[in-house]
């Protein structure tokens, strides 16, 4: 299981940039209808591979924004949970530093929206390391989220 600790997101929605620590041991999101509650649980859903919440999309969010392209991006821990590090969330991934950052870049693909994941070590650049890096697609992305937090396929996409 991995805790996310930091949630950013670049043109979701009517949002610009936010930034939100979730380093707390308890998290509340409140405010009254429309200020955003179900956006952010949304781009923590398409962060994570799964699937908004009815009747939106990761293409609506994308869309509203009016820019070419829209991240999301999370910070999540990666410590071990005994003395063996093969017992990291990522160490399938032979990733091995304590944070990792998750990442979706959410782009126009001809006419349509299209969604491309990538993970990174602490330190590694999202931007530069876009290109060089191998991206997944989502129903890739979800299960190798699934595996690193021990979920069953009930969880995941179709």
């Amino acid at each position: 299981m991995f805790h996310l600790q930091t949630l950013e997101l670049v043109h979701w929605d009517y949002c610009q940039r936010v930034s939100l620590p979730l380093d707390a041991s308890i998290i509340t999101i409140a405010g009254p209808n429309g200020s955003g509650k179900t956006t952010l649980l949304d781009a923590m859903r398409t962060l994570l591979g799964l699937k908004c919440s009815q009747p939106r999309d990761f293409k609506t969010y994308a869309r509203h924004a009016g820019a070419k392209v829209a991240w999301l991006r999370a910070v999540v821990d990666n410590k071990p949970h005994t003395r063996q590090s093969s017992s990291r969330p990522f160490a399938r991934r032979l990733l091995y530093s304590d944070q990792v950052t998750l990442a979706c870049r959410i782009d126009r693909n001809g006419g349509d929206w299209q969604r491309r994941y990538i993970w990174l070590w602490k330190g590694m650049s999202v931007l530069s390391s876009w290109v060089s890096a191998p991206t997944k697609s989502c129903k890739s992305w979800a299960w190798r989220l699934g595996v690193a937090c021990w979920l069953t396929q009930d969880f995941l996409l179709p």
